[in-house]
């Protein structure tokens, strides 16, 4: 059966976030065939664009230059909570207002998509900066127009990766310095950033910074509960041999599968080989925020071919994480799989489900449990303020949760409860926690959502495999 595939460093277990390849530096003057420029011209440029020149206060004087016109981009209005960074390789329509259906464009065809590593993106964030502010004070700059161009697209990949594919998380952030590379342009170096820098860029980078400071860089959902199998459109670390994006090909709107009113609507094959999948920009108007309580607008039975499906329509709020919530204000949603590495932890009747804590088949201590994790603390909010939490079951591969998963796919099973907390021990003699939930009365009834898929919509499934 397909698995989906997904990002290795977005997430904590089964892939350590790696270490940032030394011998990849921000200048890679020596791999690039220019002529051979002077010792003195070679050892300015390092300088310029190393990190700690960064740190020299300069004092630009204001200059009139025109930005050549490949590197003008759709102005972006800053702020925006609702724009986004775009990676087609033409100017985008506007997202629509919420609610109404969004601008589909029949015409575009292919997106450069971000498969670099996350220590690549903040180092493309530094040469194209420094690229473009050398440009703009008349310095001494070895790097031609196509590379400009080439950079700020890949910049532009790398920003919408950041917004729709990463998990954020405190480690990741800090491992990547990635605050301070998206805070680069409030530097006083960059005061007339606005001047030369593409303006949907300068923007974005300024809103993802606000966007990511706000969810306190995914702090409240920080937690080790994958569901999918993970293995990656992106590295987990920098190659100077390898791509750091990739154009791939985006689905006819009529397609039957991949189309508006296929199963498949609002994803892309990022490769024509393999099943992963990547957001399609032209719907990304249409994603849905599953940080909301209840149904969200969806309805026990709806059924979806991917996690990163139910993540679009707003079931799940996370495209691999199983459970998904703040401390705050409880968990909104949780994912149970056969294929997990809780599968013998967890226990499942149907209409009572047994949950257990992140990190629970880890510990070995038998009075203590490990450090509660934030996702874990969102389920015992739950518990406190009864808020209902959405329950989806994922196929997975394991025959534990066979009784009642779907037979592929994942599946919205509706509104349950979490009634009560309790202590057990994994099979090392770890203490661990579970979490009881009932599903609540009043919805649709549990034996006929467990009829979905239907067979038209395993038929659907089938075919994803033969692509578009």
């Amino acid at each position: 059966m397909l698995s989906q595939k997904f990002p290795r460093h977005e997430t904590k277990r089964g892939t350590k976030v790696s270490k940032p390849n030394s011998a990849a530096g921000i200048v890679k003057i020596k791999r690039r065939k220019y002529a051979s420029p002077s010792p003195a011209l070679t050892v300015a440029i390092k300088k310029e664009l190393s990190d700690t020149y960064l740190n020299t206060p300069l004092k630009i004087s204001p200059i009139s230059r025109t930005v050549p016109p490949l590197l003008v981009s759709h102005p972006v209005p800053l702020p925006a909570a609702t724009m986004a960074t775009s990676p087609l390789d033409h100017t985008s329509p506007p997202p629509s207002p919420p609610g109404q259906p969004s601008q589909h464009d029949e015409t575009t065809t292919t997106v450069s998509i971000w498969v670099g590593s996350m220590e690549d993106g903040v180092k493309q964030i530094r040469f194209l900066l420094n690229s473009l502010w050398r440009r703009y004070t008349n310095g001494p700059s070895l790097v031609t127009d196509d590379e400009v161009n080439r950079r700020i697209r890949d910049v532009r990949a790398f920003l919408w990766h950041l917004e729709f594919e990463v998990e954020m998380s405190p480690a990741l952030k800090n491992h990547t310095k990635l605050d301070q590379n998206l805070a680069l342009v409030q530097h006083d170096k960059f005061k007339d950033a606005k001047d030369y820098i593409p303006a949907d860029i300068f923007a974005n980078l300024a809103r993802l910074l606000q966007k990511f400071e706000s969810e306190r860089w995914g702090a409240d959902e920080d937690n080790n509960r994958e569901i999918e199998e993970v293995s990656s459109t992106t590295r987990s670390s920098t190659s100077s041999n390898l791509p750091i994006t990739r154009s791939i090909r985006l689905p006819p709107v009529d397609h039957p599968i991949w189309g508006i009113n296929g199963i498949m609507h609002g994803l892309a094959l990022t490769s024509s080989t393999r099943t992963v999948v990547y957001l399609d920009p032209r719907y990304i108007s249409e994603k849905r925020s599953a940080k909301v309580h209840g149904h969200n607008g969806l309805k026990p039975g709806d059924w979806w071919p991917f996690q990163r499906a139910a993540h679009f329509h707003g079931a799940h709020g996370a495209p691999v994480r199983g459970i998904t919530g703040s401390p705050e204000y409880g968990a909104y949603s949780i994912v149970t799989s056969g294929s997990s590495t809780y599968e013998k932890l967890d226990e499942d009747k149907g209409e009572t489900l047994y949950y257990s804590a992140d990190n629970s088949h880890d510990n070995t201590s038998t009075v203590s449990i490990l450090t509660t994790s934030n996702a874990t603390k969102s389920l015992h909010k739950s518990y406190q303020n009864r808020q209902p939490v959405r329950v989806l079951r994922n196929s997975g591969s394991g025959n534990h949760y066979r009784a009642y998963a779907p037979s592929c796919g994942i599946r919205y099973d509706g509104l349950y409860r979490v009634v009560n907390v309790r202590r057990k021990h994994n099979r090392r003699g770890g203490l661990y926690e579970q979490f009881e939930l009932q599903r609540l009365d009043n919805q649709v009834d549990f034996q006929q959502v467990l009829q979905y898929p239907k067979a038209e919509q395993i038929a659907d499934y089938e075919k994803i495999k033969d692509s578009y």
